[in-house]
């Protein structure tokens, strides 16, 4: 398991102070395992399967394949339960930012005003901006 943000077990994330307290888990699992993770019960969580397939919650019954996102009920847990093949999967949760979402492809926003605005400068090649760095050499 690789930590990006957060603190499990005493590893820390590179990514940090962040106002939702997230917790941004790469996780590589072997086939037929149960994976039991501990979340905040006030947290959003959701995880997107990268390779393999699983299953998730208690029963885990419905399978999962790669390429989908599960988004998860309320509780203070995660189950994980692997098939067959080596799974991979994104863990993420953090606090919940009560706004409204608006979504289309691999834009978020919070309105379809935004949405449409950001495709726009999508496709004019705008949407990246480049900010520009004070000069920091000695005089």
């Amino acid at each position: 398991m690789r930590v990006v943000a957060g603190n499990v077990n005493g590893v820390r994330g590179p990514v940090q102070d962040v106002v939702v307290d997230p917790e941004y888990l790469d996780i590589r699992l072997d086939p037929r395992i149960d994976f039991l993770h501990p979340v905040k019960p006030d947290h959003t969580v959701f995880t997107y399967l990268l390779e393999g397939r699983a299953g998730f919650g208690e029963e885990a019954s419905d399978l999962v394949e790669d390429g989908h996102l599960v988004i998860f009920e309320k509780g203070d847990a995660v189950r994980v339960k692997t098939r067959d093949v080596p799974t991979r999967l994104l863990l993420v949760s953090g606090r919940p930012l009560h706004e409204p979402i608006a979504w289309w492809g691999p834009i978020v926003m919070n309105n379809r005003r935004e949405i449409e605005e950001a495709v726009e400068e999508f496709q004019n090649g705008t949407f990246i901006k480049h900010g520009t760095r004070a000069d920091r050499r000695s005089r």
